[in-house]
């Protein structure tokens, strides 16, 4: 059987978690050229949009934000954090275990954490 690596990315085009996970893998295994080759095939096949730059971009400030006040915490922990704050005070502090499981749901999405 003779895969090459253009038909393995072609596989995985409708599955980027999976193409994420190839990614990861390469960088493990310190084949940083081929790394970058199947990163800008991601950006090709998974272009991000609108709505997921602005939560990266909120993301680092509030990561810079915990930062400044010596909070030691992950740019998707500080995303988690600020967004669990504001959903509960949009809420008047009824703030329930189906919202946290939304929040940890679009966080897992937005960061690409299994």
């Amino acid at each position: 059987m003779n895969l090459s690596i253009e038909s393995v990315l072609e596989s995985l085009k409708g599955d980027r978690t999976n193409f994420r996970r190839l990614k990861n893998l390469l960088v493990y295994a310190q084949n940083y050229e081929l790394a970058a080759y199947v990163r800008e095939k991601e950006k090709e096949f998974f272009p991000e949009d609108e709505e997921e730059k602005q939560e990266i971009a909120y993301a680092k400030e509030m990561h810079l934000l915990f930062k400044m006040v010596e909070l030691k915490v992950s740019p998707e922990g500080a995303w988690l954090a600020a967004k669990a704050l504001e959903e509960f005070k949009r809420l008047g502090g009824e703030f329930s275990i189906k919202n946290a499981s939304k929040l940890i749901a679009k966080q897992r999405q937005l960061f690409d954490i299994e």
